[in-house]
């Protein structure tokens, strides 16, 4: 199993090098002032409880903000969700996530991601770096690339997450 794990691996980072290069563009971030359509792509039975996620996202859709939610449901198939879920079976043997619904999000332009799945995941690792997104905000993970601001957490509190990322983003000029 390690040899063929080997070989996914390689594969992976084949496929992530070639769609990294077609994506090298101008920062286009504005600043927080102008953030109006967010994406938020998280896992299932991931570090943040459902609930605050979609609380957060009602909260920024109370506030006028366009939100784009992205759920990976792992090895179970999830229907009947108010928001687009992905299993196991988009992931090509590649580890490279593929499907309309994963196209479809991370081709459409938004102005922050938010990514709640670790990087260590190649799949969170894909979707970050190959989005349409002007700014790209995950957890920490010095291994990893595909974000421009990585939270380190002590604790999964989702609401102290956002709150950093707001933090630091008022108060760089970007």
């Amino acid at each position: 199993m390690g040899f063929i794990h080997s070989i996914k691996k390689s594969l992976y980072a084949k496929a992530l090098a070639s769609k990294t290069k077609a994506l090298v563009s101008k920062r286009r971030f504005q600043g927080w002032n102008t953030v109006e359509i967010y994406s938020i792509l998280f896992d299932y039975q991931g570090l943040f409880e459902l609930k605050d996620i979609e609380r957060l996202a009602d909260n920024l859709r109370d506030k006028g903000k366009i939100v784009h939610l992205l759920c990976y449901t792992g090895s179970i198939s999830k229907d009947g969700l108010a928001y687009k879920t992905f299993d196991n079976k988009a992931i090509s043997f590649n580890l490279v996530p593929k499907s309309n619904i994963i196209t479809e999000f991370t081709n459409r332009h938004v102005n922050i991601l938010y990514n709640l799945i670790p990087l260590e995941r190649e799949i969170s690792e894909y979707i970050s770096t190959t989005s349409n997104a002007d700014f790209k905000i995950g957890l920490f993970d010095d291994n990893r690339n595909g974000l421009d601001l990585m939270i380190n957490l002590k604790e999964a509190n989702l609401m102290e997450f956002i709150k950093t990322a707001e933090r630091v983003l008022q108060k760089t000029n970007l």
